[in-house]
């Protein structure tokens, strides 16, 4: 269970047009549920009046469980049962968001979920599709704001781009610190589990569309780029997480041009890039995973940072004084549990034995916002830019991002870890310690 927590801005801090805008909150979940435990869901669903497709697959399954003739479960072609796989939006399978066409909206995209990357983008849907989507926002009553029945249907590929425009406000809670990031490839953002995103959205055009994740949808050239930086092996949601029905009324609300990053904190606003690299402290932080390990009667993947696992909060790994600069070289490279060196340059490659890693692993720092200060990738990921500043980022595979954080205001232990819980929770995680150094 997850929910949004908004701090808002100060009064009269933001932009004319950020101001004007309405906000919709969207806590992003995927689940898995084993064939197994079905059957109560599909009764309890078919009684509340669900349209989540609990047998049979379609709409947001990216796998769903199927019968075969004699009524049993469906297994895969190595006699495992298999999953349903979905995402929810506030807890809702595949709700409607109402919006006028020309109306600027803010949205604030929340990933609660636990394992998945999404890659989101508003595309057209199809008659079909759309047609469902109004109606159910007319029997449920959801969202109020129209009156003039279901929006007309402008499906067929391409208008992604030109019906909707999606701008990046803030990151992880900070606002960008250049003027607001157009979306590219149709709109489509990054966003890693534990991460969000603030996006300033607005529709031209009446009709209904769609908020998907995918791994690039049919745009090869666009699949290939982002699973080449996340991993091949790392898991993108692929489905619909809600619709978007706009229509009613045109409005003739304006985008913002300019970023509120003033109204972040002021330690926030200073570009660490600044600072001397003689008055900063460094350390490498590399993520490790290895061969399958059994303990207590369970096999897991063996996961680890810096070639340690996790399993004693006692251990500190690393000690900051309060107030002093760091500079993290976060890495995911190779397979096997490394050999805890520190000082390997950016666009490191350790070397020796072990493969190339294609498991991607979102890094998490507690505490502390961190600034993007450079990349084996270049000055642009998917999901950050040079220059931002973040708590949550993905990390090239295999690749590393360096990252430049101050110790502020608060002292004691905390934690930095790959934010794929099913990771976490089996090693890959570290302790470091903020200490009083006067």
């Amino acid at each position: 269970m997850s929910g949004a927590i908004v701090v808002e801005d100060p009064e009269g801090s933001l932009p004319p047009e950020i101001e004007a805008m309405r906000e919709v909150v969207m806590v992003l979940q995927e689940t898995n549920i084993e064939s197994g435990t079905l059957r109560n869901y599909k009764a309890a669903s078919e009684i509340a009046g669900s349209n989540m497709p609990l047998y049979g697959g379609g709409g947001g399954s990216s796998r769903a469980e199927s019968k075969d003739e004699k009524g049993e479960t469906a297994q895969d072609e190595e006699g495992e049962s298999e999953v349903l796989h979905f995402a929810t939006v506030n807890g809702q399978y595949q709700p409607i968001v109402q919006a006028q066409p020309g109306e600027a909206f803010r949205v604030r995209l929340i990933h609660g979920g636990n394992n998945d990357h999404m890659h989101v983008s508003l595309v057209p849907t199809d008659a079909a599709a759309a047609a469902t989507a109004t109606a159910t926002a007319q029997g449920t009553g959801q969202g109020g704001r129209r009156e003039d029945g279901p929006a007309e249907d402008h499906s067929g590929g391409g208008k992604a781009s030109s019906g909707c425009t999606l701008l990046t406000l803030a990151r992880d809670g900070v606002y960008l610190r250049q003027a607001p990031r157009l979306q590219s490839g149709g709109g489509h953002v990054v966003i890693a589990p534990g991460s969000r995103a603030d996006l300033a959205v607005l529709c031209e055009e009446a009709g209904v569309y769609r908020l998907a994740s995918s791994k690039g949808g049919n745009d090869e050239e666009e699949q290939d780029s982002i699973m080449s930086y996340l991993g091949q092996e790392t898991d993108v949601f692929e489905g619909t997480l809600a619709f978007v029905d706009v229509g009613g009324d045109a409005l003739d609300m304006e985008l913002p041009e300019k970023s509120p990053a003033a109204a972040g904190s002021d330690r926030l606003l200073q570009d660490l890039r600044d600072i001397p690299d003689n008055e900063v402290s460094r350390f490498v932080f590399e993520f490790n995973a290895a061969d399958k390990v059994s303990h207590l009667g369970n096999t897991y993947t063996w996961y680890g940072v810096n070639g340690v696992q996790y399993t004693n909060s006692s251990h500190i790994m690393r000690r900051v004084p309060l107030g002093s600069v760091e500079e993290w070289v976060v890495v995911n490279q190779r397979k096997g549990r490394g050999e805890g060196e520190q000082g390997l340059p950016v666009g490191c490659d350790r070397g020796g034995p072990g493969e190339v890693t294609a498991d991607g692993h979102p890094f998490h720092l507690h505490v502390n916002h961190f600034q993007v200060v450079g990349s084996s990738w270049g000055d642009d990921g998917p999901d950050w830019s040079v220059g931002d500043w973040r708590d949550t980022i993905s990390i090239p595979t295999p690749g590393n991002v360096t990252i430049r954080w101050r110790a502020d205001d608060f002292t004691g232990e905390a934690v930095a870890h790959c934010h794929i819980f099913g990771h976490s929770d089996t090693g890959m995680m570290m302790n470091f310690e903020i200490f009083d150094s006067i």
